[in-house]
């Protein structure tokens, strides 16, 4: 069963609020501050607070809900512009799930992989800018409820709103993304949420 609209609607009150604490007090600022990242690479390391969702396959009765996480990872990009920056992350994680398989109930836990290739684009040529971000990836799992095996890499797409700050040769970015992926033989795609923050060094 998926969440609510409560929950959209809460992260989504989440990020206005988190743009406005960014921005507003630091507006004046920002527009006197010019970035330097044009055609320059990055390194960073990225932080996902993942919350769960469900899937179940009607054809083969069985139906997995999975715990809310955290992934860890490593990333590169490149900004082509002051605008448009390239980047690529890998992310780690592990998480608990509870299921049930022709009505008996399974519990256990799963390694997730998310690999995601995403464009940026930043709307100041400041050091402080929102910015919105979209792209493909990978999502992978491992485990298994009764004789549903997801053991499988899957295609995901994600698009987030967020804001960024550039000082010196190191960056930040906070924002709030949604991936959508699927489940071989499940019924509906699924939808994982959350704060997203990276940090680095420009090159």
């Amino acid at each position: 069963m998926k969440r609510n609209c409560f929950t959209n609607q809460v992260a989504a009150g989440l990020v206005l609020g988190l743009l406005l604490a960014f921005t507003i007090p630091s507006l004046c600022l920002a527009q006197e501050q010019q970035s330097n990242r044009i055609e320059r690479w990055e390194v960073f390391g990225g932080l996902w607070l993942m919350n769960g969702d469900s899937a179940k396959s009607t054809d083969l009765g069985v139906s997995v809900e999975f715990d809310d996480t955290r992934l860890y990872g490593l990333g590169f990009g490149y900004n082509i512009t002051e605008h448009l920056n390239l980047n690529s992350e890998l992310l780690f994680g592990n998480t608990d799930y509870d299921g049930t398989s022709l009505g008996n109930p399974v519990s256990d836990n799963t390694d997730l992989i998310a690999w995601n290739v995403n464009m940026d684009y930043n709307f100041w040529k400041k050091s402080l800018t929102p910015f919105v971000t979209g792209g493909i990836g990978i999502m992978g799992f491992d485990g298994k409820i009764g004789n549903f095996d997801f053991n499988e890499d899957n295609l995901s797409y994600n698009v987030g709103i967020g804001v960024r700050w550039d000082f010196d040769n190191l960056f930040f970015k906070a924002s709030y993304r949604w991936l959508w992926t699927d489940l071989e033989d499940a019924d509906d795609d699924m939808n994982f949420d959350g704060f997203h923050f990276a940090g680095g060094l420009m090159l």
